[in-house]
């Protein structure tokens, strides 16, 4: 990953996402949109006001965790709990520069998925 490991990972759980959405559309629908007075002429629900309606789901300073505390945490579960799709052993890196991502993403990702697909396509079967 193109990362720095020692920066706070702005890591949030998906049903605090999910509830945050659907209480920011209970907020819009209560408290910035009114019923209009003729329906076919308004043409639906108008706007209270031209204020432009933003909500923010982040973690901030509330129990951060950085990269390298996360990796801590998910690699010993990846070993445990593995994805019946997975190909090889889970391994994660972290590179401060973009280059060298890409490069090992190159060598780690590409250039195995391509050998693996030919393979396959060499032995009869559908490539993965």
């Amino acid at each position: 990953m193109n990362v720095q490991k020692d920066y706070q990972c702005d890591l949030i759980p998906v049903d605090v996402v999910i509830n945050t959405c659907i209480l920011s559309s209970w907020y819009v629908a209560v408290h910035h949109y009114k019923q209009p007075k003729t329906f076919p002429r308004t043409n639906g629900k108008c706007l209270d006001n031209d204020e432009i309606f933003v909500v923010n789901c982040v973690t901030g300073v509330h129990n951060p965790i950085t990269w390298n505390q996360l990796r801590d945490i998910s690699m010993p579960l990846m070993c445990r709990y593995p994805s019946m799709e997975m190909f090889r052993v889970p391994n994660v890196r972290f590179h401060r520069s973009k280059l060298l991502n890409q490069i090992n993403v190159y060598l780690e990702h590409t250039i195995p998925a391509f050998v693996v697909d030919f393979l396959f396509k060499f032995m009869g079967f559908s490539p993965m």
